[in-house]
């Protein structure tokens, strides 16, 4: 038989009750041409006996021995999968019906894509809607610099191609954080792009791997952040962190962490320098502009940031 065009892959660790419905959305889709990968990491609540009841020919379902993680589920997983591309979606996430159909068409229309997310809506316990905060149309040069400093993609919203992720040696190798580590090394062998519409609703559970082990997803999402921002400059760890940390957040910004910061935009702007749009740097000058102030940015770090080439106008 064929490959299928696309491999859905959903780990699942007792998913009850979130699980039939995150199942169903994927088999209602209207692209058709998918195999529906689910690896049953030794699920003690149910899960399997649900998964037993199953009968579509496109699932193709993994029982793990023993319980071993979420990472080591997702590789299990993408080493099964058969598609040109894969995408993601976690056991108590929902996707829209036609989220196969839209980002297969985009990837189709972009094959210079390697990575696809979009947004999302979000769902409490109850299934009841939450805001979904400001949502901000982000180019490749946008989802770049994000990817710095943390996470621009829902994982459940992705869509890679698979030949890129096997031909370059890449996978969910972090015990934590492994999808951050995963969207930073295709970074470095393919463009990134964001539909700008919600393709599923994301559940806001508080028993999701994702809450349950927040504090080692912040320390290893730290630990790639840094990884990355030293690819750029050259800097002890303490100082890239509380740079990383003050794009985040706020606070100060001692002149050591300054210099730090203007070399790690200079070398970031001249390294993607055919890809840097004028919004790109009115959304940058704004960030200095509330973090330091007008009277700090339009003297000294604009012109050590922009006098290289002729600077865009700021409004």
């Amino acid at each position: 038989m064929a490959a299928p065009r696309v491999s859905v892959l959903m780990p699942v660790f007792n998913g009850m009750p979130f699980l039939p419905l995150a199942v169903e959305s994927i088999l209602a889709q209207t692209f058709p041409d998918f195999e529906f990968v689910i690896v049953n990491d030794c699920s003690t609540d149910g899960s399997a006996s649900y998964l037993d009841s199953l009968t579509d020919s496109r699932i193709v379902r993994i029982d793990l021995p023993v319980n071993s993680g979420v990472t080591t589920a997702l590789q299990t997983g993408l080493n099964t999968c058969q598609g040109e591309f894969i995408a993601r979606l976690d056991a108590d996430d929902i996707a829209y019906d036609t989220r196969l159909a839209k980002q297969v068409a985009f990837m189709q229309q972009n094959s210079n894509v390697g990575l696809l997310g979009s947004f999302a809506d979000m769902l409490d316990m109850n299934g009841i809607f939450l805001s979904g905060g400001k949502r901000v149309d982000k180019s490749d040069i946008d989802l770049r610099w994000d990817l710095l400093f943390k996470n621009p993609f829902i994982h459940s919203t992705v869509m890679f191609r698979t030949n890129l992720v096997l031909n370059s040696g890449l996978g969910y190798h972090l015990r934590h954080a492994e999808d951050y580590d995963l969207w930073t090394r295709l970074a470095h062998v393919a463009e990134l792009a964001l539909l700008p519409e919600p393709l599923i609703q994301y559940r806001v559970n508080p028993k999701s791997w994702t809450y349950t082990k927040a504090s080692q997803q912040n320390e290893w999402s730290e630990f790639v952040s840094a990884r990355e921002i030293s690819c750029l400059v050259n800097a002890s760890s303490d100082l890239i962190n509380r740079v990383r940390n003050w794009v985040r957040v706020g606070g100060d910004l001692p002149g050591p962490d300054r210099a730090v910061l203007i070399e790690l935009i200079r070398v970031f702007l001249e390294m993607y320098s055919r890809s840097v749009t004028s919004e790109f740097t009115r959304r940058l000058m704004r960030l200095l502009k509330k973090r330091l102030g007008w009277g700090v940015v339009k003297e000294p770090l604009y012109w050590q940031l922009w006098a290289w080439k002729p600077p865009f106008r700021l409004a």
